[in-house]
């Protein structure tokens, strides 16, 4: 057996229906908290924002001697951007201006995401992305907190990830079940011909 978390996109969806405001510090708050993850990346995110089309409308600080990355906002990034080429492992947040027919057309040209993020007010909506688009995690309205469901199967879906894990399902997924039998002498009655 084998379990793999291979990371993948997590694109956050956000509709004109959403409360914009609280989307956008939501998104933000996760897509920063794990900056310091950027001293392994620090090149080749430098070499992704300085290849990018894009406008920095936030952040864009670098030192190269201390590998520091300040959070990052490029708007007006298009569906061809090296922002959207990989999972950026760092605090680069690219903005695409898109309708909801266009960013599910997006999304579901590329590989599965490990985790979809939807801000909406809309049920309709709601169900219009979880039916089509396929994913590991779901969550409306907020980011990574699906991953925190105590007992929930965390887990993405072909090239973001195989198997799942957290609380039994990560028990399952790791222990191998074993079938043992001890056939006793006497089954030979059972079993003659």
């Amino acid at each position: 057996m084998v379990t793999l978390e291979l990371g993948g996109r997590g694109p956050a969806i956000v509709t004109s229906s959403a409360d914009i405001s609280l989307a956008a510090k939501r998104i933000a708050h996760v897509k920063f908290m794990n900056a310091r993850q950027i001293c392994r990346y620090y090149t080749r995110l430098y070499n992704l924002l300085e290849k990018t089309q894009g406008k920095i409308v936030y952040g864009g600080k670098r030192n190269p001697k201390t590998r520091f990355f300040a959070p990052t906002i490029i708007n007006g990034v298009t569906t061809n951007n090296l922002l959207l080429s990989e999972e950026l492992f760092g605090p680069i947040l690219p903005l695409l201006d898109a309708t909801l027919k266009q960013a599910i057309s997006y999304t579901v040209k590329h590989d599965y995401p490990l985790a979809l993020y939807g801000f909406t007010s809309s049920q309709a909506e709601k169900d219009q992305i979880l039916r089509l688009i396929n994913s590991g995690g779901v969550c409306f309205n907020n980011a990574i907190l699906h991953m925190l469901v105590k007992d929930a199967p965390f887990g993405g879906v072909s090239a973001s990830e195989m198997g799942a894990y957290h609380g039994p399902f990560g028990f399952q997924e790791f222990t191998h079940l074993r079938t043992v039998v001890n056939v006793p002498g006497w089954m030979e009655l059972v079993l003659k011909d």
